[in-house]
């Protein structure tokens, strides 16, 4: 499965005022980072490339396109079958399993509902939680609970993984361990990864990083991009 292609050209998305994100293009099979201060429109820019938010202004294309072309219907259907996302918060439904948490986007899936589990014991044990399989969220540490949602991300084989702070509660040796799970995804299956970070640590793994700027007065961000390393 090839990644998708993202592209945002003057998108912007309405709260009280107007937040306005970089133009960015992300060609199939990138793992860009995206870095920048608290507000300045980084989750934003995650939740305009999924199509959970649909931009009040400019526009933004999934495969060519445009998120606002599709009915919510289609929007939701595209982001299950084709999209991971790892949340800030988790959003780990703790009367399932962790397993169970972890199979959820296979499992809303009719056609992949019976998908066998020994893919799903494999992610989990990758990033460090097998152990933990058979446990409710409410009993792991913050970090584990972490890279649970990490799992379930990739879980769908995904062609478009978008991760907001994937590594933020996680140690230096484990939050290595995770990034490397979610680039091995990434160059092994030829998916597209957009991921923000406050851990500058970890930017050389990365194609690319891109800045954000605040812009004084205007509550828009502006991008800037730098080439980063290889995985």
């Amino acid at each position: 499965m090839n990644g998708a292609r993202i592209e945002l050209k003057g998108a912007a998305y309405r709260y009280d005022a107007l937040v306005r994100v970089p133009d960015l293009s992300l060609a199939p099979g990138e793992a860009v980072a995206c870095i920048g201060p608290s507000g300045c429109g980084k989750s934003t820019l995650l939740d305009l490339a999924a199509g959970i938010k649909v931009a009040h202004d400019g526009e933004v294309s999934y495969d060519g396109e445009p998120w606002r072309a599709l009915a919510e219907t289609d929007r939701r259907r595209r982001r299950l079958h084709e999209i991971g996302f790892v949340f800030q918060e988790f959003e780990l439904l703790d009367h399932l399993t962790v397993k169970e948490n972890v199979a959820l986007p296979l499992m809303l899936q009719p056609e992949r509902a019976d998908a066998e589990s020994e893919p799903i014991a494999a992610l989990l044990d990758a990033a460090g939680v097998g152990a933990f399989a058979t446990r409710r969220p409410r009993h792991l540490s913050h970090g584990e609970r972490q890279r649970v949602a990490i799992c379930r991300a990739l879980a769908g084989t995904p062609r478009l993984v978008l991760a907001d702070e994937p590594t933020g509660s996680l140690d230096p040796d484990t939050a290595r361990r995770v990034l490397d799970l979610l680039l091995s995804f990434v160059r092994d299956r030829g998916a597209t990864m957009l991921a923000v970070t406050h851990d500058h640590g970890l930017l050389d793994r990365f194609d690319r990083v891109i800045s954000f700027d605040q812009v004084s007065g205007s509550g828009a961000p502006a991008g800037n991009e730098t080439a980063g390393g290889t995985a």
